[in-house]
């Protein structure tokens, strides 16, 4: 983009650019750098396209559970870059893109080509979660730092002798709240995660010939080799086949002979934060869950419950994308798991 725009600036023809020498030599270097980083697309070609396939098929029509949205340019500005970077650093780079927009010089323009029409893109998708935001992060650094060398120059001039002792602290202040949440999230990351401790808990309090129903997200592994572990729900997070439910009612599991409900908030409110409006076919699965759901409060016994936040409290639906959300509200890593003992 920003050779097609300087080649048009300077009066020439950009789309010998864009195929000429050094383009082609751009998605040759390309292709060397995704094929180091992602050897899989080869050596396993087969499950690599179908994952591409399934992913494609989420942004172009059969959308994502708890993932929909439209006009996502401020849950990006929130979620993913707010609680990423910081609302100083955040701060800074939109007084930075004013401060470059209001001087465009063709460099300013090229330098704020990408990240503008990127994230203008990644607004209009039907799908979001913040690590879609992650290919513009270094810009808005970059950016951030030409507002505030701009600033501090605007204010002491080129000769005072306390221009970069400010610069150096509001460069503190500005970094400082990713610097603080790395090490936030170091910290966590040394604490058992949920579903770590709700494991340890099923080898010490569950039968090993016990059959076991478990969320998406669960990874339980089962106690013995006798164990029979279940995904509940195979099919929600099948876009192949439009997230249709294959949830069936308690009294069935009861007759196939499962104990044990190991449930999520992940899976199960992923559901109920799902946009009727834009996939009609997921009112059916939505009202199946809340059906479900209130099938095990009434009749199945709460034996354990594993949650992740300092206040207890649940996920929030307007933003599922638990890993664009603050560590602070944080005790250790994972979902939220209730594990439920089906009574006969």
């Amino acid at each position: 983009l920003a050779a097609f725009l300087g080649t048009a600036e300077k009066g020439g023809n950009p789309w010998p650019e864009l195929l000429g020498r050094r383009s082609r030599l751009f998605f040759l270097f390309f292709a060397v750098g995704f094929f180091l980083g992602t050897p899989y697309w080869i050596l396993d070609f087969q499950s690599y396209a179908a994952e591409f396939l399934r992913q494609w098929s989420c942004h172009t029509g059969s959308g994502q559970l708890g993932y929909e949205g439209h006009w996502n340019w401020g849950y990006y500005l929130r979620h993913g870059l707010g609680d990423g970077v910081g609302i100083p650093m955040l701060a800074a780079a939109l007084l930075g893109t004013i401060l470059l927009l209001s001087r465009p010089r063709p460099r300013n323009l090229y330098f704020l080509s990408f990240p503008l029409v990127y994230f203008l893109i990644a607004g209009f998708s039907n799908i979001r979660t913040a690590r879609y935001i992650l290919p513009i992060l270094p810009f808005v650094c970059l950016v951030a730092a030409t507002f505030l060398g701009w600033f501090v120059k605007r204010i002491f001039g080129k000769e005072n002798k306390w221009r970069n002792v400010v610069l150096l602290v509001l460069g503190i202040a500005v970094v400082s709240p990713p610097i603080v949440n790395s090490l936030r999230f170091d910290y966590l990351s040394a604490m058992p995660d949920t579903r770590v401790q709700a494991n340890s808990w099923a080898r010490e309090n569950i039968d090993g010939s016990a059959k076991v129903l478990i969320s998406s997200n669960v990874f339980f592994r089962g106690t013995t080799e006798k164990s029979t572990i279940t995904l509940l729900d195979k099919t929600l997070f099948d876009t192949r086949v439009h997230n249709l439910s294959s949830l069936k009612d308690l009294e069935t599991y009861r007759k196939e002979g499962f104990q044990y409900v190991f449930l999520d908030e992940g899976h199960i409110q992923v559901v109920l934060a799902g946009r009727p409006g834009n996939h009609p076919q997921f009112v059916s699965t939505m009202k199946r869950y809340e059906r479900f759901l209130k099938e095990l409060e009434g009749s199945a016994q709460l034996v354990a419950v594993f949650s992740p936040y300092a206040d207890g409290g649940l996920l929030d639906l307007n933003n599922i994308d638990i890993p664009s959300r603050s560590l602070w509200g944080l005790k250790s890593f994972g979902p939220a798991i209730k594990v439920y003992k089906l009574n006969p």
